[in-house]
């Protein structure tokens, strides 16, 4: 409970201080790579660039990622990589082997690359969608000015289609 309590306390702060040296500053980075490192677990800085919309709209949910701060990076045969800030969280690892029906490899990561990967992961997957959308508008609106234009005065045309 303690270390729980204490990771969400640092994963909150971008950076605090040394109590060492008050004028050393600690980066978010530098915290989560000391406790990979602790957890015996690799650390991986996110790199927007080779990030992978679709593996990770394809995995999870987004309200799931966001909750656990969790997003998939790769795959492979038999195994998922996914980036988190607490790989304690026993409950997401084990919900993320379920749904996959692969072994979970969690990479230790800062909250702002995971927060950053979520927004990009899926702003893309809404945005690939949004023309589909538009479209079916577009069409809606189209058949009401067909049904307007076919019926008689005083009668309502009844498509279905």
């Amino acid at each position: 409970m303690v270390r729980a309590r204490s990771l969400a306390l640092i994963s909150s702060v971008p950076w605090i201080t040394c109590p060492a040296n008050a004028d050393l500053l600690l980066s978010e980075e530098v915290i989560m790579q000391t406790l990979a490192s602790h957890w015996q677990l690799p650390f991986l800085r996110i790199d927007l660039e080779k990030l992978n919309p679709r593996l990770a709209t394809s995995k999870i949910s987004e309200p799931f990622a966001t909750k656990h701060l969790t997003i998939p990076l790769s795959i492979s045969k038999r195994m998922l990589f996914v980036a988190v800030i607490n790989p304690l969280d026993v409950e997401a690892l084990d919900m993320l082997r379920t749904a996959s029906n692969l072994k979970v490899r969690p990479v230790i990561s800062t909250k702002t690359d995971i927060l950053k990967a979520i927004e990009k992961c899926y702003k893309a997957s809404k945005v690939a969608n949004a023309p589909e959308q538009g479209l079916t508008e577009k069409f809606q609106v189209s058949i009401g000015a067909v049904e307007k234009e076919l019926s008689p005065k005083g009668t309502k045309a009844k498509f279905f289609w």
